[in-house]
């Protein structure tokens, strides 16, 4: 049975069961383990905007020009091998304030973007090249069991890594290129 029946079967228990199916609803939803599934959040797509923002401690006034994501939906086991090109774009007044406070914080440095970031497995191709003068953002993440991802410089990348982050600050057009890849 999928997520979808067993949310919909919750809910006409809900509605069959009046004011005591509302507690019966909520067992059900915690039983079955979809208190965090997507149907309880926002969409992906705003969730994946929401990563970028949050990665690249984005100001909210950016403003999201395209966003791609694949795949797009969870499979199985979420969103396996998810890659997320995001642009955003910012005012004359905001990239300014932005650039000065990503200077010289952990994982961004003056372009170009280190060359061995494009020898990745799926490499981050989205990113512009052309970029005379701003910054670039590339960290690589590994797992450890039960415990968070442990950011490390893209260059040198460590031998076994199960994500990277990269973005591109672009100075003449006041844009952040954005591409996020999982291997798990």
């Amino acid at each position: 049975m999928s997520k979808q029946s067993k949310i919909s079967g919750a809910i006409v228990a809900l509605a069959t069961l009046g004011g005591c199916g509302l507690l019966i609803a909520a067992s059900v939803v915690v039983g079955l383990g979809l208190a965090g599934s997507a149907f309880f959040r926002g969409t992906p797509a705003a969730d994946d905007e929401r990563m970028v923002r949050d990665t690249l401690a984005l100001p909210e006034s950016a403003r999201l020009v395209t966003l791609s994501a694949d795949p797009t939906t969870p499979g199985t086991f979420g969103r396996e091998g998810l890659r997320v090109v995001a642009v955003f774009e910012l005012s004359a007044v905001d990239f300014r304030a932005y650039r000065a406070s990503r200077a010289h914080a952990p994982g961004w440095s003056p372009l170009p973007v280190p060359e061995a970031v494009f020898d990745f497995a799926y490499p981050p191709i989205e990113l512009p090249r052309s970029p005379m003068r701003g910054l670039a953002f590339c960290q690589t993440g590994v797992y450890a069991t039960g415990t968070t991802f442990t950011p490390n410089p893209c260059a040198p990348a460590p031998a076994r890594f199960d994500q990277y982050r990269s973005a591109v600050l672009d100075d003449a057009e006041r844009r952040l290129t954005a591409v996020f890849k999982n291997y798990y």
